[in-house]
């Protein structure tokens, strides 16, 4: 589909910002108001990570969606946000949801965190405070059905995915392209991607750091799917594209 770009985003994201402490607030406002579990992984005495949790029973799938993992990506937490408030779950799905894993960035605007550390790098021996207790935090959960990485990409064209499942990757490529316009290659990120699929191995074997998406794939057994939207469209835009993305995965 045909979506103009905003041309903003020159050697950084230059686009909208958000208030990652009142989307975090409302968040938590909506879970409670919903019946969610609600914790907090301290990391740091300065550092919490929101943790939301609909659990219906012992024997449901068990679905994981964490955004906000680069502080740099604020669409990601407003699809967070846009799904509690839509509340259209599955009624047969556990849901485990952190809208935010890197507090510190999203405050700053920045891809790192407060100490300038990229957190989707620190996931195979973890030495920043936040992935130290997040990887604590997953040992203790169940093994994930499926798991979810909603982010946004301000040098992208448009909207990708990368999963464990390519199957499953195309058929949300297939949703989100009714709503957002579909990277259609060669490559993003430096990574072929052929019809708004990036061809990622998840072989962590092969890489000196791991990303969030690969603890979750190697180390909680998950099927797999990292979520990007081109920063360079209407904040809007990419959380309907983000939004539509998550569900399809809830859904299928």
């Amino acid at each position: 589909m045909y979506m103009p770009r905003l041309n903003l985003n020159k050697g950084a994201y230059k686009g909208e910002l958000t208030d990652i402490d009142s989307i975090l607030a409302n968040c938590t406002r909506l879970a409670q108001q919903n019946g969610w579990e609600i914790e907090k992984i301290v990391a740091a005495p300065d550092i919490e990570l929101l943790v939301l949790k609909k659990i219906v029973s012992q024997t449901a799938k068990n679905f994981y969606i964490s955004s906000g993992i680069h502080g740099d990506e604020p669409a990601g937490p407003r699809a967070v946000e846009r799904l509690l408030e839509k509340n259209q779950w599955p009624a047969d799905a556990n849901i485990y949801l952190l809208p935010c894993v890197n507090p510190t960035g999203a405050r700053l605007h920045t891809r790192e965190n407060k100490d300038k550390v990229d957190l989707n790098r620190d996931y195979l021996d973890p030495k920043t405070a936040e992935t130290i207790a997040h990887t604590k935090w997953l040992d203790l959960q169940p093994d994930f059905f499926r798991s979810m990485n909603v982010h946004e990409d301000w040098e992208a064209n448009c909207f990708y995915i990368y999963g464990s499942n390519k199957d499953n990757a195309h058929k949300v490529v297939e949703a989100v392209r009714k709503v957002f316009p579909i990277e259609t290659g060669p490559e993003a990120d430096g990574m072929p991607v052929i019809n708004g699929v990036m061809d990622v191995k998840f072989d962590g074997a092969k890489l000196p750091f791991w990303p969030e998406a690969f603890y979750l794939y190697l180390k909680k057994k998950s099927e797999n799917y990292t979520l990007e939207a081109s920063s360079d469209y209407p904040m809007e835009e990419r959380v309907n594209a983000l939004v539509t993305g998550v569900e399809t995965l809830l859904h299928i």
